[in-house]
């Protein structure tokens, strides 16, 4: 029986791979912008990754309450062992992306980047989505595509669920189409 391998692309079919074609851009950028999709420059609710601290550490813990529907700051850190967070709570580290994707949380704007996090990790609600930025992207300036009315509206309408219990889909986020300036811009807009 033959294992399957796995077919390694070059850069360019990469590239190609995540720029969107011209006919489906929704309009017009300058031309050292690109137009990709979220899931293809940051990591939507990646895996847990293991830490190597103590079990008694303490490590953030943030619950939805304690998210900003103006702000990428967090209101308020609450700190737990880690040994009672690894369980039945979403991680994040350093400069994630915390979005909220139940109604009425995510209507409401409620979002933040995890900065300052005790011993690098935190936990929160299990209804936070978690956006990983990559070396293309500044956290500060995804929160702020994220924070948008715009995006929000169309997340909105592509909530899934019975209402009062509506969440926006990862498939959403992934396939989000965004125009993507050149790092040192996204760098002075998050100054």
């Amino acid at each position: 029986m033959a294992k399957n391998k796995k077919v390694e692309i070059s850069l360019e079919e990469k590239l190609e791979k995540a720029l969107i074609p011209v006919e489906e851009q929704p309009y017009k950028i300058p031309n050292n912008w690109v137009w990709t999709r979220l899931g293809e420059i940051c990591e939507i609710n990646p895996n847990k990754i293991k830490i190597e601290i103590d079990e008694n550490e303490l490590v953030d813990f943030i619950p939805m309450k304690n998210i900003s529907e103006d702000s990428p700051e967090i209101i308020e850190k609450n700190f737990e062992k880690f040994k009672d967070l690894q369980k039945g709570y979403t991680q994040f580290i350093e400069n994630d992306i915390l979005f909220a994707k139940i109604t009425p949380c995510m209507e409401n704007g409620k979002g933040a980047v995890a900065i300052n996090l005790e011993n690098g990790i935190g936990f929160g609600s299990t209804e936070f989505h978690v956006i990983r930025v990559s070396k293309y992207v500044n956290s500060i300036w995804i929160y702020a595509v994220t924070s948008t009315k715009e995006f929000r509206k169309q997340a909105e309408i592509n909530m899934t669920g019975s209402a009062g219990q509506k969440r926006v889909s990862t498939k959403y986020l992934e396939n989000y189409k965004i125009a993507v300036p050149p790092l040192s811009l996204q760098n002075q807009f998050s100054e």
